[in-house]
């Protein structure tokens, strides 16, 4: 059969959106900027490809074997609605707005921007036209990924359209959870623990596949396990499989070819539940066992034709998830249980700090409830509202939820919140309306992957990476789409071809939205041309090292590079980077004996960090970078010391429970003890006496062993800390 244009455009997107699944997770589970580069970019030309689509018109030959669509169910308007405006408060964040506007939607946000005018930080021009997020351009990167992800569901749930492309989409998951697992195990059996090579020195002992942090590895296998447990059932023709046969029946029932691919199918989740179980992720065995547990609830609840061939139902059900269970604990304990159990102790649990995460992430909702710190801004707001130690990593709140409500306000958070929930509502709904075999088990697995992973999200942020995410809302779009599939033994329903290439009159508005995906793609282009550089600046720079060659001796090349991507991208993470290497440029000018070319490398390196200060005024390390810059600047007189100490004192009131920044800011002062002014050498005193929040077991060792390194005696130390009765009771004992 001769492929006509809309049908060939169609099988492009489908096969496009299946490599894309095969593909996201390999690289470190898709955290690498390129890697999220390519999956952006390749979205948008499939969307570009879907909507050149509209223009041809063609008679739908996507129907297939058992093909086609037995209902035009949609999307209901609330959860469109809900999802809309999430977008809208996403987008809102970016706008450039009046300053009593921000006042009056984000008032934690104007007074910050009030208390940096004050102190001569920003400009009073800078804060006329300054937005809600924190820092626009990390939030406008993080709305281009949010987009993307969006766009792919609607693409996935487009290109669905046959039991026959079901089957294959559903295959092509189980197949990227299969390699995920088996390379996960094969590193920790072999004791290797890489990913391509490159040796993954975080989680030694725990099973990670291609990502690099256990917990996300196993949210993705918590995910497909429960889709193929779906399928399974699907493929054992389980629903369909009257009460009532006898043992022999049931033998004829899964014989032959029917009980070869039962086999085959049923492989599958043994081999995810193993990988999950060798993970060392406590959420993800939990989840493990949860996935199981909704779907035994699901199908207990959706019943038969009376009360009895509903409870065999249930009984079939169980003893087939039974087997899969059996099975995964059955090899889990022949291999050895002890490294996992060891997980679970409660002196793991209550040393990892989650619950001091939350209190404080829920500190940051409160102080900025409407309109959030903007998306991709969390580690800024909760920086700021952290009062005390966390031994966790802050990047993420591990709590989904918790962050997206902290980044786009209870608004916005709440909304999306809201729509994914109402989404499965809506899945569980269709599924119980459904008899068919096939789409029963496939809707089953995709509701129990999705719930499994929004229980999971609870204690995690699995769906801050880009691998788990794409594969998130596929399995809603798999969902959705699979309730309008039709029977096997349903008749094919006609369309026509307006229909299938949704063309007639909408020539313009299909002109319009693919204008937009250029767009969108050039803005896509231009922030990630931006990380090209800085990697071509960052291997340039080992390069220089490897052949043992001077900074100095590579700077042109090496300005260049910056430079581009600075102006591609003006991202404050460029200037961050153009920074450090203006200062790190400036040090090695001074040894040199150069004073000339030190001063003008050191007046580029403060341009660069104020630059980046206004792109991200509560970035806490950008004060402290700049206070560096403004200490070396007082060599070998003391110009500028009052300046670096203005800027160390407001990176404190950025991250005031830092263990770096606590060390360093207080050595810094301590050193100064007899220049210093009464107020200062009060607030030394005054952050030494709450120093036990920041931690004063990891504190004060840090201060001495740092005091020792530069002034050797510990007595001048001492004479300071007896200056205030508490201190010194604190302090004592690690200075004996």
């Amino acid at each position: 059969m001769r492929l006509e244009g809309a049908y060939l455009i169609h099988r492009t997107i489908f096969v496009g959106l299946c490599c894309l699944l095969v593909y996201i997770p390999l690289p470190y589970g898709g955290i690498e900027e390129w890697a999220i580069f390519i999956f952006e970019a390749a979205v948008l030309v499939l969307l570009a490809l879907h909507l050149a689509g509209r223009f041809v018109k063609s008679a739908d030959s996507s129907g297939g074997e058992n093909g086609g669509l037995r209902t035009a169910e949609k999307v209901p308007w609330p959860i469109k609605a809900l999802l809309a405006v999430f977008f809208i408060i996403a987008g809102l964040q970016l706008v450039p707005l009046p300053f009593p506007l921000i006042k009056a939607l984000s008032p934690q946000t104007a007074g910050l921007y009030e208390s940096l005018v004050r102190d001569g930080i920003l400009a009073a021009r800078d804060s006329a036209g300054r937005t809600l997020s924190l820092s626009p351009l990390l939030s406008s990167y993080e709305l281009l990924k949010y987009l993307c992800y969006g766009i792919f569901a609607y693409l996935v749930y487009a290109h669905i359209r046959s039991r026959k492309e079901t089957r294959i989409f559903v295959l092509v998951m189980m197949a990227a959870g299969v390699f995920e697992s088996l390379y996960g195990l094969e590193e920790y059996f072999g004791g290797t623990y890489r990913i391509f090579g490159w040796k993954n020195i975080y989680y030694q002992g725990n099973a990670f596949g291609t990502f690099v942090n256990r917990n996300h590895f196993s949210g993705f296998l918590e995910m497909i396990l429960a889709l193929s447990i779906g399928y399974l059932l699907a493929r054992a023709d389980f629903f369909s499989m009257k009460r009532g046969l006898s043992l022999r029946e049931k033998i004829v029932w899964f014989g032959q070819e029917r009980l070869q691919k039962t086999i085959i199918a049923g492989i599958v989740p043994v081999i995810l539940g193993v990988g999950i179980v060798f993970s060392r992720s406590r959420s993800g065995v939990f989840i493990f066992l949860t996935s199981l547990l909704i779907m035994i609830i699901f199908i207990s609840l959706s019943g038969g034709r009376s009360e009895a061939d509903g409870t065999s139902r249930s009984r079939r059900l169980r003893r087939i998830i039974s087997a899969v269970f059996a099975l995964v604990a059955g090899i889990a304990i022949w291999i050895g249980l002890a490294p996992v159990l060891e997980r679970f102790s409660p002196e793991q649990v209550v040393a990892e700090g989650r619950p001091i995460l939350y209190k404080f992430t829920m500190d940051v909702i409160r102080k900025f409830p409407f309109s959030g710190v903007g998306s991709g801004c969390y580690l800024y707001g909760y920086n700021m509202a952290e009062r005390e130690y966390t031994p966790l990593l802050t990047t993420h709140a591990h709590n989904d939820y918790l962050e997206v409500l902290a980044e786009s306000g209870v608004a916005g958070g709440g909304a999306l919140i809201l729509a994914g929930l109402a989404a499965l509502a809506l899945l569980g709904a269709r599924w119980k309306k459904r008899s068919d075999y096939f789409v029963k088990g496939v809707m089953l697995g995709c509701i129990a992957g999705i719930a499994g992973m929004l229980i999971h999200s609870f204690t995690d942020f699995g769906l801050r990476m880009p691998a788990n995410a794409a594969f998130f809302l596929a399995l809603y779009a798999l969902g959705l789409k699979a309730g309008t599939l039709r029977s096997a033994t349903e008749p094919v329903r006609e369309e026509s071809a307006a229909r299938v290439s949704g063309f007639r009159g909408r020539k313009a508005m299909t002109a319009l939205m693919l204008a937009g995906t250029g767009l969108l793609l050039l803005l896509v282009i231009k922030h990630n041309m931006g990380f090209l550089y800085l990697n071509e600046y960052k291997s340039s720079r080992e390069k220089l090292a490897e052949n043992g060659r001077s900074l100095m001796s590579g700077f042109t090349e090496l300005d260049s590079l910056l430079k581009k991507a600075v102006r591609w991208s003006g991202s404050p993470r460029f200037y961050e980077e153009q920074g450090r290497f203006y200062f790190e440029m400036a040090m090695a000018e001074n040894t040199s004996g150069n004073a000339e070319k030190r001063e003008a490398y050191l007046d580029l390196s403060r341009e660069a960090q104020a630059e980046r200060i206004r792109r991200n005024p509560a970035d806490a390390f950008a004060y402290y970078d700049m206070s560096r810059v403004y200490l070396f600047s007082n060599f070998p007189l003391m110009i500028y010391q009052d300046k670096a100490n203005f800027y160390m004192r407001k990176a404190l009131d950025f991250k005031p429970a830092d263990l770096f920044l606590n060390v360093n800011v207080i050595m810094s002062f301590l050193q100064q003890w007899t220049w210093l002014s009464e107020e200062e050498r009060a607030f030394v005193l005054k952050t030494l006496k709450t120093v036990w929040l920041v931690n004063e077991e990891k504190f004060y060792p840090a201060l001495v062993e740092r005091w020792k390194q530069d002034a050797k005696d510990l007595n001048a130390l001492k004479d300071i800390l007896r200056l205030d009765a508490d201190v010194w009771k604190t302090s004592a004992r690690f200075l004996s």
